[in-house]
């Protein structure tokens, strides 16, 4: 398996964790989640979304943002090689955002074909980044389209 496949399959793990997490009823935050002001936020085929849960982690030079929302839908940005920049998703690209409207749902990625998008890195130092995004996910090639648009995150620790 290829490493961007691989990455790929962490970070849609990360995601089913992570609607895991946000549905407990205890009052613990699993350590490497950011709770409290939104730190993550975007419009998604027209309706404001922003993200309750946070949490972001590199591995081999990459960099996963992952926002889960109250009702367990999901944001997820995965950036190769990552320093502050623009960072352009297409079809096979390593960077990539993506969409899932609740665990078990189709997930809609920017690299499958007519897929589109962009993730800038404004503010990186130390381990906190924030920047914005927007893309154009599909659900497998020829599939359903989803529009993520003025998306930003602010202050995320990794």
């Amino acid at each position: 398996m290829k490493t961007s496949e691989k990455f790929l399959l962490f970070s849609l793990f990360s995601i089913s964790l992570l609607t895991v997490w946000s549905c407990k009823k205890d009052n613990e935050t699993p350590s490497g989640v950011q709770q409290g002001p939104v730190k993550m936020r975007a419009v998604v085929d027209g309706q404001n979304w922003s993200a309750g849960v946070v949490s972001a982690d590199t591995i081999g030079g990459r960099l996963s943002l992952v926002g889960v929302a109250g009702d367990g839908s999901t944001i997820s940005l995965v950036v190769s090689g990552f320093s502050e920049g623009e960072y352009t998703s297409y079809p096979a690209a390593s960077t990539v955002g993506t969409w899932q409207a609740e665990a078990g749902a189709p997930v809609y990625a920017s690299n499958q074909p007519s897929g589109s998008g962009l993730i800038v890195i404004d503010e990186l130092k130390d381990t906190i980044v924030s920047g914005t995004f927007f893309f154009t996910g599909l659900d497998g090639p020829g599939g359903d389209s989803i529009s993520v648009r003025n998306g930003i995150f602010t202050e995320v620790r990794y």
